[in-house]
Formats: structure tokens, C-alpha cells, sequence
């Protein structure tokens, strides 16, 4: 079994930021992510590393936030992704890529649970609209794997 092993493939790769990673792997629970040390050997800058997206580094950029591409959060944005249609691919696919990078700003990298809730209630309700509400219900506990 490998261990940590990125889906290059996945339709996320290009609408997440370089040190994002999507990881098929038994290290995660029922969360859609973990974040790492931000210390890892040959990491890029945290602000460097969010002006690319995973699929245009993943050779020379390791990852510090894993994504679990079985949450259900992951499903149904890779699906979205993987369906969209062209006549309204480019706007949608735009405005999912912003919500994603306010995920990755707000929620994920916030260290303030409070603020990173409320922000997840949000970011939640502009998903569901951009998914036209097929997106489910998501608490914020079931997100994050805690950092110790």
C-alpha cells in the first residue's frame, strides 16, 4: 500500500493552489483535510505557492495541505468540475475557483476557529448556489483533521 499517494488526475488539481494536494489515502477519518507543518524540506512560501495551481507544480511543490478527494465536499466539487458545461464553463469555473481560494485563505488556513466557522457558513452558501444546491449540509468539525 502507498502511503500519501496525490491523484494527479483528479479535476481539482487545477483550482487548488500549488501546496495543496489531492491524497488518496487511509490517513484521513471522515475529514476533508489535514494541514501540515508549514516547515516541510524544499516547501515554497505559503503566499508563493497560492499563485499556482496544484496541476502546474506538483513536481517541484510538496504538499502542505492534503485533500481527501472522498469527503463529500471534494466529490461533488471535482463532479461539478468534471460536468460543467461549455456555455457556462468559464464563468462558473471562475467563480469556483474564487470560492475555493477563500477556502484555502478563510477556513482552511485560519488557526481562528470562530472566524474560520463563520466564514465556512458562507463560503457553504455560495456553493450551494453555484451548485445550484446539490451540495449537502457540511459542519465545519467535519472538515478539519485538528493540528496538535
Amino acid at each position: 500500500m502507498r502511503v500519501l499517494s496525490e491523484v494527479t488526475d483528479s479535476p481539482l488539481a487545477d483550482f487548488i493552489r500549488g501546496d495543496y494536494a489531492v491524497i488518496a489515502d487511509q490517513i484521513f477519518g471522515s475529514e476533508a483535510f489535514i494541514v501540515l507543518p508549514s516547515n516541510i524540506p524544499k516547501s515554497w512560501k505559503r503566499g508563493e505557492a497560492a499563485g499556482y495551481a496544484r496541476s502546474s507544480v506538483m513536481t517541484t511543490c510538496p504538499p502542505r495541505v492534503l485533500i481527501n478527494p472522498q469527503h463529500q465536499l471534494y466529490k461533488y466539487l471535482a463532479d461539478f468540475i468534471s460536468k460543467a458545461t461549455l456555455e457556462n464553463a468559464t464563468i462558473k469555473l471562475r467563480e469556483l475557483k474564487l470560492l475555493l481560494e477563500n477556502l484555502s485563505d478563510g477556513v482552511i488556513e485560519n488557526d481562528r476557529v470562530t472566524i474560520a466557522r463563520e466564514l465556512w457558513r458562507k463560503i457553504q452558501q455560495e456553493l450551494r448556489g453555484l451548485l445550484e444546491g446539490h451540495l449537502p449540509e457540511t459542519v465545519y468539525d467535519s472538515l478539519v483533521v485538528r493540528r496538535h
